[in-house]
């Protein structure tokens, strides 16, 4: 006769005799953590004034043998492994062979989720609390995170790091900038305990124990292809790798133009020796100079002079004319947003006459690009906008974040902008949803209500996606308005950068940083405060993690159901 998963009478299920384990290890851990009684420090600090006596001594090895109590016990070790031994007796009891822990646990998962004919198929979730502070960080990179894991749950498992306890809390630091003003990112948090049976797992001070570089994606290293639209080989206002199905490019739909200043030089009598450079103000008003520059350089050499400042990495140069009477560079400031002062000159050319450098801006900037290639929606109250591009083949059971800048204008006031994960190029799209389906919410997609983008600020947005196991590939990103702008309003689309997330820690959240246009200041830094409240569930998940180590094996008990619950009070 199979083994219920759990009862509410009569015979005990499953989670009923873990249940029962599971307080046992509770009660054991609480124990484990007293303190040693006032009483027999108050006998100790009296007995250590007889000096003929070696109290002094044991008073000495307390700290050490309290630590030694405090760790996993004996007791608590077999409970586990006893708790091992009774799944692997319901495995073998439906007829299976068991064979190693994640088998068996594999095994129980499946019969959660499908044989609800048997008991429960779910267990209760807690309540998240996630925390991200960006007070102390400057510039304008930002920083996504998620609390659903790779298959889509919420990261029951999570660790308390939560702002009550600042010793706790998670923080990403810009450690250090390179000669480009490049960033370095580093992911620190207390020392954690591994041993989840330990009875100091999770409790104040230990934290996650994490030590890490996290990377930043930009759009070079990012996975989607011209995210930031400054590719247009098929024409003007037709970006690469991304098809237009409502719109009409040029007319209502348009990529903007970046700014182009140009540089002239100009003698009498040509330099024929000496230096100049070019500075620039960049997005936090500080003056960068490039290299020193020949007072003949080529097109290409100012171009690689320019491109080694962090924030023109992609601008281009061309000159005509000659040094020998007068030589103009043109820049176009592909990458840099809105309209951007003139350049400013160094001169230190010699063995010349009047010789001087002057800028000019030949085309202006649009003032509300981010990256100087944004996507434009010009409404005109008849037309929707609609785009897809299609993303790379990515993989199963990983996170991947997408950050993107949106700008509005003032009077945009109906209607979403939807970001979403589909399967194929048409009228009606199917949305991919997330490997766990409902239980993580349902779909890869995003709605912004139009009412609420900013018209005075590039906003960053995060779209979580999860590529579920059975996906049919290519997948596209679609990016749709649901009603059409009034006439004359504008929607600026920019710089979506897909990365894989880096997950800090096994069970708890999935970050990425995107870059911006203003590098942050040495030593600036994020804060990310997790807190999950158990009092109103999640404590069967918590404990199975605890004994069987799910979240190490990439599992997590399913967590919403129809037929019935695993109830908390099975800890008891």
């Amino acid at each position: 006769m199979p083994i219920p998963i759990y009862t509410t009478s009569g015979q005990p299920g499953l989670f009923n005799v873990l249940g029962h384990s599971f307080n046992v290890i509770a009660t054991l851990n609480a124990d484990l953590l007293t303190q040693i009684p006032p009483l027999v420090l108050e006998i100790l600090d009296s007995a250590s004034l007889c000096t003929a006596l070696p109290f002094q001594g044991m008073a000495a090895q307390l700290p050490s043998a309290q630590a030694s109590q405090q760790a996993t016990g004996p007791l608590v070790t077999a409970i586990a492994s006893t708790c091992q031994t009774i799944l692997a007796s319901y495995v073998q009891n439906d007829g299976m062979n068991p064979t190693t822990l994640q088998a068996n646990l594999a095994y129980l998962l499946n019969d959660m989720q499908n044989h609800t004919s048997v008991g429960a198929d779910h267990v209760t979730s807690p309540t998240l609390s996630l925390t991200t502070n960006v007070t102390y960080m400057s510039g304008d990179y930002y920083l996504a995170i998620t609390v659903n894991d790779n298959n889509g749950y919420a990261c029951v498992n999570m660790l308390n790091e939560p702002t009550s306890n600042p010793n706790q809390q998670i923080t990403i630091t810009c450690t250090g900038l390179d000669s480009n003003s490049n960033p370095t990112f580093t992911c620190t948090s207390n020392a954690g305990i591994s041993d989840r049976l330990n009875c100091n797992y999770n409790q104040v001070p230990y934290g996650s124990g994490l030590n890490a570089t996290i990377p930043v994606t930009t759009a070079t290293t990012g996975l989607l292809s011209n995210g930031n639209f400054a590719s247009q080989s098929n024409g003007t206002n037709l970006p690469d790798n991304w098809i237009i199905t409502q719109g009409l490019p040029g007319t209502n739909l348009f990529v903007t133009t970046p700014q182009v200043q140009t540089i002239t030089i100009s003698s009498t009598s040509p330099p024929t020796a000496g230096y100049w450079a070019i500075q620039w103000l960049d997005n936090n008003s500080i003056w960068r100079t490039t290299g020193l520059l020949n007072y003949a350089a080529a097109s290409s050499t100012v171009q690689s002079a320019l491109q080694a400042i962090n924030g023109l990495g992609q601008v281009t140069v061309s000159s005509a004319g000659s040094i020998g009477t007068s030589i103009t560079y043109s820049v176009t400031m592909t990458g840099v947003p809105y309209n951007p002062t003139a350049f400013n000159f160094v001169n230190a050319m010699t063995g010349g006459a009047n010789v001087t450098i002057t800028g000019a801006i030949q085309t202006a900037g649009d003032p509300n690009s981010y990256t100087g290639n944004s996507l434009k929606f010009v409404g005109n109250g008849s037309q929707i906008f609609e785009l897809f591009s299609q993303l790379p083949t990515l993989q199963t059971s990983t996170t991947y974040l997408l950050t993107f800048r949106v700008r509005g204008s003032v009077g945009v006031s109906s209607g979403n902008l939807v970001v979403e994960m589909v399967t194929g190029v048409s009228a009606f799209p199917t949305v991919q949803p997330d490997p766990a389906g409902n239980n993580s919410g349902g779909a890869n997609s995003l709605s912004i209500p139009i009412s609420t983008i900013s018209s005075s600020l590039n906003t960053p947005y995060t779209l979580a996606i999860r590529i579920p196991p059975s996906a049919n590939f290519p997948l596209y990103l679609h990016v749709k308005t649901t009603t059409a702008p009034v006439g004359g309003a504008t929607i600026y689309l920019d710089n979506f950068l897909l990365a894989a997330g880096t997950l800090l820690y096994n069970g708890g959240p999935t970050v990425a940083i995107a870059a911006g246009n203003a590098s942050p200041a040495t030593l600036g830094y994020w804060t990310i405060q997790t807190f999950v409240n158990r009092s109103s569930g999640g404590n069967v998940a918590y404990w199975c993690n605890r004994v069987f180590g799910l979240v190490d094996l990439g599992m997590v008990l399913p967590m919403s159901g129809s037929v019935g619950t695993v109830p908390e009070s099975v800890i008891s």
